[in-house]
């Protein structure tokens, strides 16, 4: 088995989780990969095999483990699931939904370098931007895709299209697209359903809008639906893909969101269902 580990140093422990994890899997069998730039802080490990790019180290892979908040198992998950590879958060995070074991929990890995493990799938949205000019750029997204107005803009006008048709039109600060998995996140915060993770569909929550009648809506997943802001000259719209890629749009810009042809597989390590775990991130307890 070998072990692609991700930390995300700027968590207090992450690192010193990180070299438990490693000393943990090479008593198993295992061989741990990792990047370049955490060369010194395993310097007396000489049995790790460092990479110098992400892609190659998940090439060469057969599990990711991904040890920070839910941005850094997100910004791992899109590595992983580019080459099909399951992937393990580890939570040094607030909150951490997306993650599967606590910093207290090193131990079960024993069973995950054995093989011994559960992976549950995650639908991902793609975004297409399609400027005036027609070129194209297209991101990923396993939580959500955010249009929003800029620091010092104006409410935006949205006009919304379903499969080539147009449904409707709003004035907000901005509209979230997520997926089940993120339907816990941004989404949720601006009054958003929660919806078990496992599903496939799109959730659409709009944020501050100007009326009295809209609310949320869930699309199926292979629902096409694209959005047009004005960009005027008072008015700037951003793109923010997973709180971590964030794009400038221009008048006549549109926005494409659509189920990805990729999925993220998150090994599962515990009899936790989403529900009680929703409770305890939520500080409510649930039966």
């Amino acid at each position: 088995m070998k072990a692609a580990i991700i930390p995300n140093p700027t968590k207090a422990g992450a690192i010193e989780f990180t070299q438990k994890a490693a000393e943990l899997i090479e008593r198993c069998g295992g061989t741990v990969l990792m990047l370049d730039e955490f060369r010194a802080d395993f310097a007396e490990n000489k049995n790790i095999e460092f990479f110098n790019n992400t892609e190659p180290m998940i090439k060469s892979c057969d599990i990711v483990i991904a040890v920070g908040g839910d941005g850094t198992i997100i910004n791992a998950a899109k590595y992983a699931c580019a080459e099909d590879r399951p992937i393990l958060g580890v939570n040094f995070g607030r909150i951490g939904f997306v993650a599967q074991l606590e910093p207290s929990e090193p131990d079960k890995l024993t069973a995950i370098i054995k093989g011994e493990y559960k992976t549950e799938r995650r639908m991902m949205l793609k975004a297409e931007i399609i400027t005036a000019e027609g070129e194209e750029r297209v991101y990923y997204a396993l939580n959500d895709v955010v249009i929003s107005r800029g620091s010092y803009s104006r409410i935006l006008d949205f006009t919304i299209g379903h499969n080539d048709r147009e449904i409707c039109s709003y004035r907000a600060d901005g509209l979230i697209f997520s997926t089940p998995t993120g339907s816990t996140a941004y989404s949720l915060s601006a009054g958003g359903p929660v919806v078990e993770p496992t599903m496939d569909c799109i959730v659409f929550t709009p944020v501050c809008t100007h009326s009295l009648f809209s609310r949320p809506i869930v699309f199926s997943a292979d629902s096409v639906l694209s959005v047009a802001a004005g960009c005027g000259e008072s008015c700037e719209a951003i793109v923010t893909v997973d709180g971590q890629i964030s794009k400038k749009l221009c008048e006549g810009d549109i926005v494409k969101i659509s189920r990805a042809e990729r999925a993220v597989r998150l090994i599962i390590t515990n009899e936790k269902t989403f529900y009680s775990v929703l409770g305890d991130k939520l500080n409510r307890r649930t039966e």
